[in-house]
């Protein structure tokens, strides 16, 4: 077999089929070699024991008969979907600038060379002072994560990926700075952005929940801490499904997404 070496579709489908079914005998194997001695234990529960757990959150819970996990995962995703929105925009135009214009590059340079390698949970306390424990300080926390290494990708994108040729011409012909950010420079990187803010999404969920564990009143993080304390772990595990199945399913709609936007990238590629 050599390096590379592409393989069918039909190998692909059942390679990856095998794996998750490998994972998922190793688990239960795991679990219940832990239940011989306690049937009830929840530390690695079961298959069965996490569908149960499964159906609970999704019914009626205590005396307001809320669905606990429709609750969260409608606060947790707006939360993030502000967070995303406010932190992308910005990290999009200071990005753009910053790769078209070098007087602004060499502002922010230095300011976003020193914010980017400093982990957004290790300064939870400022936010808390700064924003407080109320909706901003998700929505702060979410921007301040991804906006350093947002701006400076696309950047290095426009500086790279955008020839000078196209500019110069745009220029010759009369264009504006405006208009040969918006339609040379923009148009051209837009399938970079889209990639870029997809792989931010693991940053961002962390960041989130590591919020949320520490002050929120609802949300997952607020589930994830409160059933742990509980040692309710089939309802842990479950709820960390979720959180995956959500982060999968956000990365492959902004692959079409990026698809349906951007067809010529795929051509060239």
């Amino acid at each position: 077999m050599k390096i590379r070496n592409p393989i069918s579709r039909r190998q692909e489908i059942l390679l990856g089929i095998s794996a998750i079914v490998i994972l998922l005998a190793c688990y239960e194997a795991l679990s219940y070699q832990r239940h011989l001695g306690n049937p009830q234990d929840t530390t690695i529960p079961s298959l069965t024991q996490m569908v149960k757990a499964f159906i609970r959150v999704c019914s009626h819970q205590g005396y307001d008969k809320t669905r606990w996990l429709w609750q969260d995962s409608k606060i947790t995703f707006l939360r993030l979907a502000e967070g995303v929105a406010t932190g992308g925009s910005i990290a999009v135009i200071l990005g753009i600038l910053m790769g078209c214009f070098d007087r602004v590059n060499a502002f922010f340079m230095p300011i976003l060379g020193f914010w980017k390698p400093a982990p957004a949970t290790a300064m939870l306390a400022i936010f808390f002072a700064l924003a407080g424990i109320g909706e901003a300080l998700y929505t702060t926390l979410v921007s301040i994560a991804i906006i350093p290494t947002l701006a400076l990708t696309i950047s290095m994108s426009a500086r790279q990926d955008v020839s000078m040729k196209k500019i110069d011409k745009a220029y010759t012909l009369g264009a504006s700075n405006a208009e040969v950010v918006w339609d040379i420079v923009f148009p051209q990187i837009l399938p970079k952005i889209i990639d870029s803010i997809r792989l931010q999404i693991g940053p961002m969920m962390v960041c989130l929940i590591a919020a949320e564990l520490q002050c929120a009143q609802l949300g997952f993080g607020y589930r994830l801490r409160t059933q742990s304390r509980l040692q309710h772990l089939d309802v842990v595990y479950d709820y960390i499904i979720v959180l995956a199945a959500f982060g999968l399913l956000m990365d492959y709609g902004m692959i079409h997404f990026r698809k349906w936007l951007c067809p010529w990238f795929e051509k060239v590629k």
